[in-house]
Parts: C-alpha cells; structure tokens; sequence
C-alpha cells in the first residue's frame, strides 16, 4: 500500500500498477532522452572536429583537383612542345640531310667530271707519245734504211774498188802490161798538162 496525498492505494490494483508502470515507462523515456541528449551532446562536440576535419579534407580535395587540372595541363603543354620540338628536329634533321645529300652528288659529279677531264687528258698524252714514238720509229727506220743502203752501195763500191786493185795488181805483176800501162797513164798526164798543138 501507498498512501500519497491522504490517500492510499494499493499495489494490486491494477489501475495502480498502470500508473506505476506508467511512471516507470515515463521515467526511462525521461532517462533515456537524458541519455540521447548527452549522447547528442557528445556526438556534436566529436562531430565539430570531424566536421572541420571534413571540411578541410575538401579544401584539401579541391586543391588536389586543381593541382591535377594544373598538372593536365602542363603535361599537354609539355606534350604539345615536346611535339613541336620532334617535328621541328625532324624538319632540320631532314633539310641537313637534303643538304648534304646535294654536296655529296655534287662533290661526286666533280671527282666524275676530274676523272673523266684526267683520263681524256692523260688518253692525248699516251696518244701523242705513241704517235711521236711511231714517228721518231718510222723516222729511225726510214735513217737505217738509208745508211744501209749507203753501206751497200759502199760495199759495191768497195767490191768495184777491190776488183779494180786485183785487176791493176795483175797488170802490174806482168813486166810487158805494167811497162804499157805505164806509157799510157804517162800519157794521159802529158797530154792532159800541155796543150793540144805542142
């Protein structure tokens, strides 16, 4: 029994119990608010932090971002340049190459040009040198042909000669021929120094 306010109540009425129970339910949804308010309390106060923590962590994210856009971009512009650069090196690369190209045809149909100049020049020289040879040859043969034909004509001249001597030897080893041969050179002389009418 509860006696409240001059009034007593007993525990087994059920109206009682209703009420007590009542009350109970009452006093733990009070507690249980208690709880969920302190409980919100904390979880604002832990929450502030994680909130200035989040939003740090976005400002941290949009720089990221930035900085990726800002790195996209400088990666294209290094792409790009170091595209223009390759095109730009290939062009020079190639305009050399062209370049020496031509110098090499051209120092190429100059030592052509000088070897053919040389060849043609040295061709007249050897032409020339043959020709003066076969010449000074021809001029040679023609000199020996002609001392060798003086030389006969020296040997028949000498064959005559001896001939001659062999004849005047055979007329002068005989007393009588010598003696007449004699009479007539001396008169060949006399006749040949004075004149015809002495």
């Amino acid at each position: 029994m509860i006696e409240l306010g001059g009034q007593t109540y007993r525990l087994a009425d059920p109206s009682v119990q209703a009420v007590l129970a009542g009350a109970v339910v009452l006093l733990i949804v009070l507690l249980l608010l208690v709880a969920a308010v302190r409980a919100a309390g904390r979880a604002a106060r832990v929450a502030a932090p994680l909130s200035q923590q989040m939003q740090i962590l976005g400002a941290h994210v949009q720089q990221l971002g930035a900085g990726q856009e800002q790195l996209r971009g400088g990666l294209q512009t290094v792409s790009d340049t170091q595209a223009r650069t390759q095109a730009q090196m290939i062009q020079t690369v190639e305009a050399r190459m062209n370049h020496v190209q031509l110098q090499m045809q051209e120092r190429l149909a100059e030592n052509a040009a000088r070897s053919t100049r040389a060849l043609a020049e040295m061709q007249e020289r050897m032409n020339e040198t043959l020709h003066g040879s076969s010449t000074r040859t021809t001029t040679s043969l023609t000199q020996l042909q002609e001392r060798l034909a003086a030389i006969d004509r020296a040997q028949d001249n000498i064959t005559k000669l001896s001939g001659d001597v062999l004849s005047l030897q055979d007329i002068l080893s005989n007393k009588q021929t010598r003696g007449s041969f004699g009479e007539i050179q001396l008169h060949d002389i006399v006749s040949k120094a004075l004149p015809r009418d002495s």
